[in-house]
């Protein structure tokens, strides 16, 4: 064994080293907890951040996609007026091309176009022409002439002179 003078010191070095060891490792957890504190914190503000971004981000794809809807509505009912417009100027002077029915096309008309992401021209015009002339029937293409069609109309334009032919008859010839 160690003498008890030895030991006395021994056991007294132990002591307050261990208890020197406590403190420091108290110490290094407390600021540990205080540091995870703060972690947990910042994760919860980040988290209700996300939450509130989501929700903004939900918020702005409506809004984007209600403009859409009403930039499309707003486009449909343009090319509605056009063609309704080329019909009622077509019932006045009869048949046009689409370039001479472009060049006919009102001031207003041609500066409101520009609003809409079709380019201005007399392709774009043509395009919307066949695509409400199927649907709604206020204009009609026999050749290279676009002639007025009356809403609802069954039959096709004709040569002038020539007798109408329902679209059903000609295709049941065909």
């Amino acid at each position: 064994g160690v003498p008890p003078e030895f030991q006395t010191r021994i056991d007294a070095v132990t002591t307050a080293l261990w208890e020197a060891a406590g403190r420091k490792a108290g110490t290094a957890l407390q600021a540990e907890r205080e540091r995870s504190s703060v972690l947990a914190s910042r994760l919860g503000e980040i988290e209700k951040l996300n939450r509130t971004l989501a929700a903004e981000n939900e918020r702005l794809r409506k809004r984007v996609s209600d403009l859409d809807d009403k930039q499309d509505k707003r486009a449909r009912e343009f090319w509605d007026r056009v063609v309704i417009g080329v019909g009622d100027m077509l019932k006045r002077t009869g048949p046009k091309s689409a370039a001479e029915i472009f060049e006919g096309l009102p001031t207003e008309v041609r500066r409101e176009w520009l609003s809409h992401a079709e380019p201005l021209g007399v392709t774009t015009l043509t395009k919307k022409l066949k695509e409400r002339g199927r649907r709604d029937r206020y204009v009609g293409l026999v050749g290279e002439k676009w002639r007025y069609r009356p809403p609802g109309a069954e039959d096709e334009p004709a040569e002038a002179g020539a007798p109408k032919v329902a679209k059903r008859a000609r295709k049941a010839a065909a």
